[in-house]
């Protein structure tokens, strides 16, 4: 074996380990690239079922807080709030990744329990006054429940435009 051949080995087991590595990096690199798509493919359509299923839930609240008044026997409803806490409950709400978007919902969710926690207790003093009760006490619970109504209105209003500009950019 002459120094020539030896060199000409030499060169091409460079060359061949060289371009068998290159390959591998590349390979492994188009596999990545393509895992990362398709992961965010599927975080783009997890996040669109969630919205999808958090602006049902607000339109629903948004319609039954329209049709509630002061007038409590004919217009009870009950509000909805499950999807929201199963979904920030469960993590669902990760795949959301813009925070004025979710601030907006929590804003909404938190106003719709306020207005819960009232509208719960003014139609137990309607309904069930204690000895202790004022009439005056019913009238500003009244009062604080129909303005927590309206307030609640509004930032249902505001979370529901800001889903469906999110929902609408994405379709």
């Amino acid at each position: 074996m002459d120094f020539s051949q030896f060199l000409s080995n030499v060169l091409s087991t460079i060359v061949g380990v060289g371009l068998a590595i290159w390959g591998a990096i590349w390979l492994d690199r188009k596999t990545h690239k393509q895992t990362e798509l398709i992961g965010e493919k599927e975080k783009k359509l997890r996040a669109f079922k969630v919205l999808s299923l958090i602006n049902k839930e607000l339109n629903y609240n948004l319609s039954a807080l329209k049709t509630i008044d002061d007038n409590v026997p004919s217009t009870y409803k009950q509000l909805n709030t499950e999807s929201w806490r199963a979904f920030s409950d469960g993590g669902e709400i990760k795949y959301i990744d813009n925070p004025d978007l979710l601030n907006s919902i929590s804003i909404a969710y938190a106003s719709i329990k306020q207005f819960m926690v009232l509208y719960n207790k003014f139609f137990d003093s309607q309904y069930f006054p204690s000895e202790n009760t004022y009439s005056s006490l019913g009238d500003s619970l009244r009062n604080h429940t129909m303005k927590l109504k309206s307030d609640s209105i509004d930032f249902i209003n505001q979370a529901i435009d800001q889903i469906e500009k999110i929902i609408l950019k994405n379709n």
